[in-house]
């Protein structure tokens, strides 16, 4: 309660969602007006609230998972939140997360998809160490997002604005595909 990710079962999925910034609690409460129990947040925080906000747009259009979505109709969603503050976001139905860049946020992201079999097994930034190093790792792909690059593999920065769709650690959908290197 009240701490992040956030996760919750919605539509015979286990979901995850984060948030890094802020947003206007009042006007957002508005938005949500979905009356459901069951999409009522536990805490007082904007970013369950927003969560809380996007299940319920799924529940509007009848989707059980992110895939369901059109990406422009995800990326709206997200450009909704984005115009209450700083909404960098991501969310996942447990195969598709979908991550987004805030044209309000302070700092910045960047991401890189990693595949097998040659891919870095370590990483450090200035903050931290990320390390991959189960067997299993080996033949998995991902997609990193992060605040910070770091020193192994190739980062791409985000675009404020920006919505990554991926799909078991692939981009299936870039809402600014010209930022692709």
């Amino acid at each position: 309660h009240e701490t992040q990710p956030f996760s919750r079962s919605f539509a015979g999925q286990d979901w995850l969602f984060m948030h890094n910034g802020d947003l206007d609690n009042r006007r957002l409460a508005e938005m949500h007006r979905d009356k459901s129990r069951f999409l009522e947040p536990l805490g007082t925080t904007d970013s369950e609230l927003a969560f809380c906000y996007l299940l319920g747009k799924m529940m509007e259009t009848d989707a059980r998972k992110l895939s369901d979505v059109p990406n422009e109709m995800l990326l709206e969603w997200f450009q909704g939140l984005d115009a209450l503050g700083s909404a960098d976001m991501c969310i996942s139905d447990g195969v598709t997360v979908a991550c987004f860049y805030g044209t309000q946020s302070t700092r910045s992201l960047y991401y890189s998809r990693l595949a097998p079999p040659d891919h870095p097994t370590e990483f450090s930034s200035e903050t931290t160490v990320l390390k991959l190093t189960d067997p299993r790792d080996t033949f998995r792909s991902c997609l990193i997002v992060s605040s910070a690059p770091y020193d192994a593999g190739a980062w791409l920065p985000m675009v404020p604005g920006q919505l990554l769709i991926a799909r078991r650690g692939t981009v299936v959908w870039n809402s600014h595909p010209n930022t692709q290197q």
